[in-house]
């Protein structure tokens, strides 16, 4: 018995031996491998893929936890305007009807938009600092989220009687998640900047019904009190109608505020100004002469800095028509910013600025990109790409965005704190999570600091040739019209050092000719390109070989 039960012990002792080396050895074997992996070739290549992913989906937005739920207390303890909206039961239950219904509709066609539902008007009231206003109300929205769910619906209102709520008379409600959060907030303040037209774009809590819905964002709509309130004369305001988006030259438009603009006495005006902006996008008229070029430099920089390429999408722009200077302004809308790491184009393609794109294709499915269209425009137009690349230089400055966030600090934390008081996981336009959202501008300030780099001229992507006669200057930086070739250096057949004068704005191939005019020049050797808005000053060789 005694002998069993020693050897009962012995066993025990080796099995626990057995077990305690098979622990360690199985982390050292998972340290090496890991050690090795996490310093492969492999790891080292697909993390540059992985981690931009992984932030893009805000999963590194998690670490922001302690101070998102600070801003999140915050929240529930802010003052907000508050807005109820009463619809009878009768009334309510055509409006779910029709939630339903186009649900059912864009399911069955396996679609994410609604491009043919049209949604109806319905009787309702807004009360409003304990005012009463009657009301017309409907669902509103191409995309899936603006319906899915009854408690996140979107709703577009029209106060009747002349009234209005937070001077407001035509409005949506929507969830900030629409338009990713503060981003969309961010672009209508940065557009201000320079004096385009402002939307009232501001964030209430919504009652419906007695529901409390959370906080929702309340968006001016298209008429004459928005410019009004912008100091401008009253003008119309054309959007492309959406269902003959398809291809940009055939493009139809609908004026708003169609009670004024269509009736019997300024009809006739509203089709000649129509037809005019119909020729610019048929090429036959020049930006400089039907666009406010400074308004709109300002408006595509803004675009090119915030990455809120959505709202320059022909089916987003509004263009209101300038009486007094007539010329056609842009109107900032439904910017809609999302990180373009998120789609398949290449990184070098994600990147670009709007000049980049002139060779887009204009018609593409589903949209039509004006800013291929606009690109093609800065690239023949000297005094519109200038007013452009001032913009530029002027948005991304390290002090401008200081100044810019720095004025805005107190609006920026109330509004954060009022996003994480209600919805806050990640916008990807069609769907949200899993990471959550979280604003953070130094990813504007990286974007701005690219842009910076844009705009200098790389000396590596320069190079000069002779070609029958002629110097060529091949040139794969951005183009910009502000660096010019404007000197030679040429042996002479006096002892003269100094170069000679040249102006040639520097395009992707520059061709140098007529330099038989310089009767005394022997052999010239070398250029020297200047950049005027960085003040880069490059000299280049004229290379021998390559022709």
């Amino acid at each position: 018995m005694i002998v069993g039960k020693k050897i009962k012990k012995n066993n025990k002792k080796k099995f626990s031996l057995f077990y305690k080396y098979y622990f360690f050895s199985t982390i050292i074997i998972f340290l090496s491998v890991g050690i090795i992996f996490f310093n492969s070739g492999f790891w080292q290549y697909y993390k540059l893929k992985l981690i931009p992913r992984l932030e893009a989906y805000g999963i590194f937005n998690y670490t922001k936890l302690p101070s998102v739920l600070l801003l999140k207390m915050k929240g529930h303890f802010t003052k907000v305007d508050e807005i109820f909206i009463k619809i009878s039961s009768k009334e309510y239950e055509k409006i779910e009807a029709e939630r339903k219904k186009v649900i059912k509709e864009t399911s069955k066609k396996k679609i994410a938009n609604n491009s043919t539902f049209e949604f109806n008007n319905y009787k309702a009231k807004i009360i409003h600092n304990d005012k009463i206003y009657n009301a017309s109300i409907r669902l509103k929205g191409d995309r899936y989220i603006h319906w899915n769910e009854e408690n996140k619906s979107s709703y577009r209102i029209n106060i009747r009687q002349n009234k209005r709520i937070l001077g407001l008379k035509k409005f949506s409600l929507q969830k900030p998640r629409t338009r990713n959060y503060i981003y969309e907030w961010i672009f209508h303040e940065l557009n201000s900047e320079n004096g385009l037209i402002k939307l009232k774009y501001d964030f209430i809590n919504l009652h419906v019904n007695n529901k409390d819905l959370g906080i929702y964002v309340i968006e001016e709509f298209f008429t004459k009190h928005i410019l009004e309130k912008n100091n401008r004369k009253n003008g119309p305001i054309f959007s492309v109608q959406e269902s003959f988006e398809t291809e940009f030259i055939n493009s139809k438009f609908e004026v708003y505020d169609k009670n004024i603009w269509l009736n019997e006495a300024n009809v006739a005006f509203t089709k000649d100004v129509l037809n005019k902006l119909k020729l610019f996008i048929n090429s036959e008229l020049d930006a400089n002469e039907i666009l406010d070029l400074d308004m709109w430099a300002w408006y595509m920089a803004t675009t090119d800095l915030l990455r809120t390429y959505h709202g320059s999408n022909l089916k987003s722009q509004k263009f209101y028509y300038n009486i007094e200077n007539k010329k056609f302004e842009p109107v900032p809308f439904d910017g809609h910013y999302w990180n373009p790491i998120l789609s398949h184009a290449a990184k070098s393609d994600r990147d670009r600025i709007i000049i980049e794109v002139g060779k887009d294709e204009i018609d593409t499915p589903g949209v039509v990109n004006y800013s291929a269209f606009l690109a093609r425009k800065l690239m023949d137009e000297e005094i519109f790409a200038k007013k452009y690349f001032f913009a530029l230089k002027k948005i991304t400055s390290e002090k401008f965005l200081y100044d810019f966030f720095n004025q805005r600090k107190k609006n920026i934390n109330k509004i954060s704190s009022l996003i994480y008081s209600d919805y806050f996981f990640n916008d990807f336009v069609h769907f949200y999570g899993p990471g959550i959202y979280y604003f953070d501008k130094s990813k504007i300030y990286r974007r701005a600091e690219q842009i910076r780099n844009k705009m200098q001229t790389d000396k590596n992507k320069l190079f000069a040739y002779r070609k029958n006669g002629s110097i060529i200057v091949e040139n794969n930086n951005v183009f910009n019209p502000f660096t010019t070739v404007n000197k030679i250096f040429c042996e002479k057949k006096w002892d003269d050092k100094e170069p000679l004068s040249l102006n040639y704005i520097l395009k992707k191939k520059t061709k140098i000719e007529k330099l038989s005019k310089f009767k005394q020049i022997k052999k010239c050797n070398k250029l020297n390109i200047f950049n005027e808005l960085t003040n880069q000053s490059i000299k280049i060789d004229i290379d021998d070989i390559n022709s």
